[in-house]
C-alpha cells in the first residue's frame, strides 16, 4: 500500500471550501463537540476565504489526497493587543493521533514568531484533554479558568481554560 502524503501549508482562498467540508462533516458526525455549534453558518466559508485573501487571519491547512483534513488559524486581537493572537485548530477524526495537529501548531507558532507576535493564547474546555496535552507540549501555560463561559449545543455551560504562550 502506498503511504499517504500529508502536506502542511499556508491556506489558499480555494481551501476555504475544503475547510467548510471538513467542518460540516465533523459537525454531522458529532465529532466537533468543542466548537460551540452544531451547525455551520452559510457565510462561514466566505468569511474564511476573505480572511485568507486579506491575511487578517493566518491559516494553515493539512492536506491529504487533495482534501483538507485539518487546519489551524490565529488572529491578532486588536489595537492594544495587536501583538497577541488567539488561535484554534481542528483535525479530521480519520487523521487524529498521527501528529497532524502537532505539525499544524508548530507551523502556526513559527509564523507567529516571524510576525514578531509577543503572545499566543487559546481557550480549551477541560474535557478536551487531547488539546490540553497538545498545547502543554508546546509550552503553553494554563493561566486561569473562565467559569461557565462555553455554551454547548445541549444548553450546558462549561468552563474554559485559558492557555497562553509568550513568544519573545
Amino acid at each position: 500500500m502506498k503511504k499517504e502524503i500529508i502536506k502542511i501549508r499556508a491556506a489558499k482562498p480555494v481551501d476555504a471550501k475544503g475547510m467548510g467540508i471538513l467542518m460540516k462533516g465533523m459537525l454531522k458526525a458529532k465529532k466537533a463537540p468543542f466548537i460551540g455549534s452544531n451547525t455551520m453558518p452559510k457565510d462561514k466559508i466566505i468569511k474564511w476565504r476573505k480572511n485568507i485573501v486579506s491575511k487578517k487571519s493566518n491559516i494553515f491547512v493539512a492536506e491529504a489526497n487533495k482534501k483538507i483534513i485539518g487546519n489551524v488559524s490565529f488572529k491578532a486581537l486588536g489595537e492594544r493587543l495587536r501583538k497577541t493572537a488567539t488561535m484554534g485548530w481542528i483535525v479530521s477524526p480519520d487523521y487524529q493521533n498521527k501528529g497532524i495537529a502537532t505539525k499544524l501548531l508548530g507551523k502556526a507558532i513559527q509564523k507567529a514568531r516571524q510576525l514578531k507576535l509577543k503572545r499566543l493564547e487559546c481557550h480549551i474546555v477541560p474535557e478536551n484533554r487531547v488539546s490540553i496535552k497538545l498545547v502543554e507540549k508546546f509550552g503553553f501555560k494554563k493561566e486561569g479558568t473562565l467559569k461557565k463561559a462555553f455554551l454547548t449545543d445541549d444548553g450546558k455551560y462549561l468552563d474554559l481554560y485559558c492557555y497562553g504562550k509568550i513568544l519573545s
